[in-house]
């Protein structure tokens, strides 16, 4: 039986020595965090639901008479509501949306587009759908011949009608919408759209209020609308579909010369020149919230999270935290009359949306352009530019993915420079792809590395047959493990990401990876899986041929494998808090006041997460503010200087075994009063049978056996209430489909020696370590991470506190 009153004078003594032990904190800049952006919104959607009347609705705007009886604001309000977590069962909000159901269809094209966008944010179908469609099919009446729209539905007049950029966005937008709610959108309504868009950009790269014919003003446009034309223009883009290309065996050829496209990047330089989240430039603080809701989709929609200098999130987000109201929760600005719930509805958009999962970055790199430095000489990395933009429009519709998730454009040369690895952890994947040879300077590689050490995966695509990208890759591959001998090869038949998402047969792709730590950190793809991600649209060309269709969605499918292998289709919610970056080293001086833990290595890949204690150590100082030294010591079982060590931690993922004379010493060290920590990295069973036997050569006449789940270890008494935890548990073999909904929930399953009334080993057959290095996959099973690391601190402290004596009513 497991007690808890123990003796263990060494670690007693130093859990004193920690605790009385403090550090001053060095003083730095103050940073937006996400608690702050997260509690920013949660007073948000407080004010909004205090200005709910009691019919559902919120009062329309005195001076908007297009809002049409509240019908544009309410809508404005539930989409907010709903994209910052809100259940559409939710009382107050299926209260919004069941008024929204029952008002008429409105002549106005703001109110009407508004009250689609807040159908289709609902996500259910079985409700809306036809309710969308018909929708649909009235805001495109309001259409005018040129492309866009005014504020009538329907539209006014023929040739001569023109309309506004301001309206023309939420119809965009509407369409949009419907058409990933499973609704039809003509596909001559996308052609005027984009044709609109194209010819109406002025020459500086910036969008006007009007700008066609004798409406147009002035040479040059202004904030608000350039990020409204940024955002229809891609949407434009991404719903008209060329001709397909093909070589002579009917395969497409996307390595032609390719048209010249600078709408986009024109429109991202005039922003860059002019970029501020504190007006509308050059207008001033007209309108300002609404720009900035305009800016989240300008920049979600187009990959961009810099404008020049500027990170358009953090500098937003930031903004807008600061100057929320202190009182309710609010946002108001004098200069655009506004009325508050209006205003707050689109900030909250800002926040909410802008934190949705970035699920790829693609690396931009390549020498920088002398004279623009946001260029690079070669334009290789964006041979295919919308490859992977489709490809994460494509997952995003899948189901179990979340319904909103986007990719970014990361710069290796601005993220070296500013010494950010927190631009490439902005996502787990790092996609990297290219028609031209990749060089690198040793100081990109090693971010590189640094990225890939610290949880993310690489997945890179060869465009064109380019020999030259082949070559350079394998040779960046070599690089990046420098010494280590690892290579890329064939991924064999029972790797997980053939049935991460889709059952792949491993003969039809090739796919070629690096097997280090606790998974496959680099996925590479000889074939061009780009060209075809780009060539999937909603809107497809009528004479596509089955071959080619067929060979998209086989390339899409395994787009989706690689990205469910490496996320477990829950990509992080994009992080803002700073990454401190520290790496192991092997000092053995035992530093005063700091609780040092070392690190037991054997002959089964004992350092294959090479982080995750580090890691663990970082957790425990944050979550009760001890001085545990993050650096660790490397010792082996036969060492001498194990005994000044209290803890000592192992895992691994291979069989092992210890001599006589480390069975010796490390039963010696533990019935002096030594702790062993050690789980199996993904549940290995050929490591946990060495384990095991390991244990039998160290207590013949003891077994592990299993910790009740009443024991104080797993109270909040020690550290985390670990009442209930989440472990995956994926299924064996070839043919079975691996789901993120494999996961046990209940108590934790871990396993201990009890020697004198004292727990000197603590072991866990299931993965804590590679959650720990933020390195498991969906086929690992193990703890989450968020679990393994409130378990491992847990263990840490009750280790140190084992000669407290716990309430008797929890002792067994």
């Amino acid at each position: 039986m497991f007690r808890c009153k123990s003796l263990l004078p060494a670690a007693g003594r130093w859990l004193l020595v920690l605790l009385a032990f403090n550090l001053m904190a060095s003083s730095l800049p103050a940073q937006l965090t996400q608690e702050e952006v997260l509690s920013s919104i949660r007073r948000g959607t407080q004010f909004l639901f205090s200005k709910q009347k009691e019919d559902g609705s919120w009062s329309p705007p005195a001076l908007l008479v297009h809002d049409d009886g509240g019908l544009g604001s309410t809508s404005l309000a539930i989409m907010a509501l709903l994209n910052c977590g809100f259940s559409p069962e939710e009382p107050r909000v299926k209260k919004g949306l069941d008024w929204i159901r029952n008002k008429p269809d409105s002549k106005h094209t703001y109110a009407a587009s508004l009250k689609l966008m807040a159908l289709a944010a609902a996500k259910q179908p079985e409700k809306d759908l036809t309710r969308i469609q018909l929708l649909a099919a009235h805001i495109e009446t309001g259409q005018n011949a040129r492309g866009d729209w005014g504020y009538s539905i329907p539209s006014s007049g023929g040739e001569g009608a023109f309309g506004d950029n301001s309206n023309t966005q939420f119809a965009v937008l509407a369409l949009r919408d419907a058409v990933h709610a499973g609704a039809r959108v003509d596909q001559a309504t996308w052609d005027k759209i984009l044709k609109h868009f194209t010819d109406g950009q002025f020459n500086d790269g910036s969008w006007g209020y009007r700008s066609q014919g004798v409406h147009r003003q002035h040479n040059s446009g202004y904030a608000s609308m350039t990020v409204a034309g940024m955002a229809c223009y891609v949407i434009g883009k991404s719903m008209v579909a060329e001709e397909d290309k093909l070589k002579a065996d009917g395969a497409p050829d996307c390595c032609g010369d390719q048209e010249k496209d600078d709408h986009l990047e024109n429109a991202i330089g005039w922003m860059a020149r002019h970029f501020s989240v504190e007006s509308n430039p050059p207008q001033g603080g007209y309108f300002l919230f609404y720009y900035l809701y305009g800016l989240e989709r300008a920049g979600r929609l187009s990959g961009i999270r810099f404008f020049g200098e500027h990170d358009w999130y953090r500098e937003g987000a930031s903004f807008l935290v600061s100057s929320q109201s202190k009182q309710n929760g609010s946002w108001f600005f004098d200069d655009d009359n506004l009325p508050p719930s209006l205003n707050t509805s689109f900030c909250l958009l800002f926040l909410s949306k802008g934190m949705s999962p970035v699920l790829f970055n693609k690396l931009k790199y390549g020498k920088p352009d002398p004279v623009n430095s946001n260029e690079t000489l070669t334009a290789g990395w964006r041979k295919h530019r919308n490859d992977i933009h489709r490809l994460t429009e494509w997952i995003t519709g899948l189901e179990k993915w979340p319904k909103l998730m986007s990719w970014q454009v990361v710069d290796i040369n601005k993220a070296v420079k500013n010494n950010s690895l927190d631009d490439l952890l902005q996502a787990p994947i790092l996609y990297i792809a290219g028609d031209k040879r990749i060089d690198m300077p040793d100081t990109h590689v090693k971010m590189l590395r640094d990225y890939l050490d610290q949880g993310g995966i690489i997945f890179a695509t060869r465009n064109c047959e380019s020999k030259e990208f082949g070559d350079s890759f394998n040779e960046l591959v070599d690089r990046i493990y420098d010494g280590e001998g690892l290579k890329l090869e064939r991924l064999p038949a029972d790797h997980p990401v053939y049935r991460a998402e889709y059952l792949i047969h491993p003969d039809r792709v090739n796919l070629q990876g690096v097997d280090y730590g606790c998974r496959t950190t680099i996925i590479y793809s000889p074939d061009d899986l780009g060209c075809l991600w780009e060539l999937w649209n909603r809107n497809a060309p009528p004479n596509r041929t089955v071959k080619v269709s067929q060979m998209i969605t086989e390339a899409n499918q395994v787009g989706a494998n690689v990205a469910a292998y490496a996320t477990g289709r829950e990509p992080p919610q994009k992080n803002l808090d700073p990454i401190a970056i520290e790496t192991t080293g092997n000092e053995t001086k035992i530093e005063r006041g700091l609780l040092q833990v070392a690190r037991l290595k054997h002959s089964g890949s004992w350092d294959t997460a090479p982080l995750a204690l580090h890691n663990l150590l970082v957790a425990l100082n944050e979550a009760v503010g001890l001085t545990a030294k993050t650096d660790s010591v490397v010792l082996a079982p036969s060492e001498e200087a194990l005994a000044r060590y209290p803890i000592v931690y192992t895992h691994g993922r291979s069989a092992f075994q210890l001599s006589d004379a480390e069975i010796s010493r490390l039963r010696r060290y533990l019935d002096n009063g030594g702790f062993l920590f050690a789980d199996a990295c993904c549940g290995n069973p050929v490591f946990d049978q060495s384990f095991r036997e390991m244990v039998k050569q160290l207590y013949p006449d003891k077994e592990l056996e299993r910790i009740p789940a009443n024991h104080p270890l797993f109270t909040a008494q020690v550290g985390h209430d670990l009442e209930q935890v989440r472990r995956r548990q994926p299924p064996a073999g070839r043919e079975a489909g691996i789901d993120s909904s494999d996961v046990v929930v209940g108590e934790p399953f871990l396993e201990a020696i009890n020697f004198n009334g004292r727990l000197t080993i603590i072991y866990s057959k299931y993965d804590i370590s590679c959650a720990l290095q933020k390195q498991s996959s969906i086929s690992c099973a193990g703890y989450i991470p968020e679990d393994a690391v409130r378990i491992g601190v847990n263990v840490i402290l009750y280790a140190l506190l084992q000669d407290y004596e716990f309430p008797e009513t929890a002792q067994d």
